[in-house]
C-alpha cells in the first residue's frame, strides 16, 4: 500500500529552498502557514507530525512525503498541483494532508477532517474518501484522551484542489488551531505530536487493515527531575506578575514538558500554560497557581494523563479509569491501545501481570493490583542524595527520601522540607526496619528505603 502524506506549508519538496525574491511568505525561503501567539509556525507541527507519523508507518506501507512549500505558483515553488501530480504519477492509494487551522478569535479550538465531494464521474473515490475521513476523525480524537483533548469539529465536506486533483482517496486535517494559546502550547509538545501520529497510524491501520499494532505514546517518559533554583513562592501568582515567583512556575512547567521562557513574566502564553495543566490534572483552569496547583507543581513525576481510579475496574469497563490501567500496563511492555475500553484484551493483560506478580488471577483491577502497576511502572523521579540528611535540610534529596517513605505508604507532602512530619515518618520507618531511630537518613536507611 502506499500512503502519501503531505505536510502543509514549510520548504518545497525535496526540502531544499526557494529562490523567488518577490515570494510573499516569513522570509524569500520559507513559508510558515499560519503563526501561533509565541511564534510557533504551523509548518513546523505539520513536518512533525508527518516524520513521526512516518517512522510508525514505514515497516508497514510505501510511503513518500511531500512538503508543498506555499500555496502560491512561482518559477523555484512545488505548489499544490506539483503534490497532486507526485501523488499521481506515484500511484498513491491514499492522500493526507495535515495542517493545522487559524483564526482570528483566539478562543477557536479543534479538530477537524475534510474530504472531497461528491464527483458524480468517480463516486467510488467519494465513497473511499467519506470513509477514510470518519475513521481519521474518530481515531485522532480518541488517540489524545484527556490529555491534549480538543472539541470534536467533525468531518467537514470540501473542494480543495490537494484532494480534488488526486485519484486516490484522501483526507486534510486540521489538528487544531495554532491562533489558540492553548493550542499553541499543546503543538509544542512532543507527547502531543505523538498522539496525533498515534491516531493518524490507527486510521491507516484500520482503512488499509496493515494488521498494525501499534503503541501508544508514553508521556515524559525517563524524566529526570533536577532541582529548582527558584524559591516555590508562598502567595497566589496570576497574569500581570513579575519576578522569581514566575520562574519557579515556569521552570515547574518546564519539568512537565511545556516549553516556556524562564523570563519570570506571566504574560498570556505562561497564563495559557499553567490553564492547560490545570485541566489535565482535574483543577479549575482560572490560571492562577495558588496553593492547589503550586502542590502538585512541585511533585512533578512521569506524568501519567489520567487520574487513578477509586472504583473496581473489570471485564467491560469504560472510561479514563480503564485508560489509567491501560496506560500502566503499557508502560509494563504490554501494547494496549489506550481507548477506555476493557476488553479481552486488556483482561488478558491484567491477567499475565497478576499471575507475574503472586496476585489473585481474576482479571479485576482492584487496590492490590493498582498498587503493584503503580510500583511496577514508576521510577523515583530524583537522584539518591549521597550525603546523610537530618531534620532542616531541604532540596531534591529531601523530596527523595519523601518519594522513598511515601511508596512505603506514609502520607506526606513531596515538598523538599525535612520538616516535623518526614523526621517522624523516618523515625518510624528506621524503627519499623531494626534500624537506629535517630532520624538521621544515611547509607544504611537509604539502603533499607530502596528495597
Amino acid at each position: 500500500m502506499k500512503i502519501f502524506i503531505n505536510p502543509g506549508h514549510g520548504y518545497k519538496i525535496d526540502g531544499s529552498k526557494s529562490n523567488k525574491s518577490s515570494r510573499p511568505s516569513f522570509s524569500q525561503d520559507y513559508d510558515p502557514g499560519a503563526v501561533g501567539l509565541n511564534g510557533y509556525l504551523e509548518a513546523t507541527v505539520n513536518l512533525a507530525i508527518a516524520h513521526k507519523l512516518s517512522n510508525r508507518l514505514r515497516d508497514h506501507a510505501e510511503l513518500k512525503i511531500y512538503q508543498s512549500g506555499g500555496l502560491w505558483r512561482g518559477p523555484n515553488d512545488y505548489s499544490i498541483k506539483d503534490i497532486c501530480e507526485a501523488a499521481n504519477n506515484w500511484g498513491a492509494d491514499c492522500l493526507l494532508s495535515i495542517h493545522a487551522n487559524a483564526s482570528n478569535d483566539r478562543s477557536a479550538q479543534g479538530i477537524s477532517t475534510h474530504y472531497q465531494m461528491l464527483d458524480t464521474n468517480n463516486a467510488d473515490k467519494y465513497e473511499k474518501g467519506k470513509t477514510l475521513a470518519e475513521i481519521t476523525q474518530s481515531r485522532l480524537i480518541s488517540a489524545f484522551g484527556d490529555y491534549g483533548k480538543s472539541h470534536d469539529n467533525g468531518m467537514i465536506l470540501d473542494s480543495l484542489q490537494v484532494l480534488r486533483d488526486t485519484k486516490c482517496p484522501g483526507v486534510l486535517v486540521e489538528i487544531g488551531y495554532i491562533t489558540n494559546p492553548l493550542d499553541e502550547i499543546k503543538m509544542q509538545q512532543d507527547f502531543w505530536q505523538d498522539s496525533a501520529a498515534y491516531g493518524l497510524t490507527l486510521a491507516f491501520n484500520d482503512y488499509l487493515e496493515l494488521g498494525m499494532y501499534p503503541r501508544p505514546p508514553m508521556p515524559n517518559a525517563d524524566k529526570t527531575i533536577i532541582e529548582c533554583p527558584y524559591i516555590e513562592p508562598m502567595t497566589d501568582v496570576a497574569l500581570g506578575c513579575k519576578g522569581h515567583d514566575v520562574r519557579w512556575i515556569q521552570w515547574q512547567l518546564n519539568l512537565c514538558g511545556i516549553s516556556l521562557a524562564i523570563d519570570g513574566d506571566y504574560g498570556p502564553m505562561t497564563e495559557a500554560a499553567v490553564r492547560f495543566y490545570q485541566g489535565n490534572i482535574d483543577l479549575n483552569p482560572d490560571g492562577v497557581v495558588g496553593t492547589q496547583t503550586r502542590s502538585i507543581l512541585r511533585t512533578v513525576t512521569e506524568y501519567c494523563p489520567y487520574r487513578e481510579p477509586t472504583d473496581t475496574i473489570l471485564l467491560g469497563s469504560k472510561g479514563n479509569n480503564v485508560r489509567w490501567v491501560q496506560w500502566h500496563l503499557n508502560r509494563t511492555g504490554v501494547n494496549l491501545n489506550t481507548d477506555g475500553v476493557f476488553g479481552p484484551m486488556p483482561d488478558f493483560a491484567v491477567r499475565d501481570f497478576q499471575l507475574n506478580n503472586n496476585l489473585i488471577v481474576d482479571g479485576v483491577v482492584g487496590s492490590r493490583t493498582r498498587a503493584m502497576l503503580k510500583s511496577a511502572t514508576q521510577a523515583c523521579p530524583y537522584n539518591e542524595p549521597l550525603r546523610s540528611l537530618k531534620q532542616a535540610n531541604a532540596g531534591a534529596g529531601v523530596c527523595w527520601v519523601q518519594w522513598q517513605l511515601k511508596r512505603n505508604g506514609a502520607q506526606l507532602p513531596l515538598d523538599g522540607r525535612f520538616g516535623p512530619a518526614t523526621d517522624a515518618e523516618i523515625r518510624n520507618f528506621q524503627e519499623s526496619n531494626a534500624l537506629l531511630a535517630d532520624g538521621i537518613v544515611g547509607p544504611q536507611t537509604r539502603a533499607k528505603l530502596k528495597e
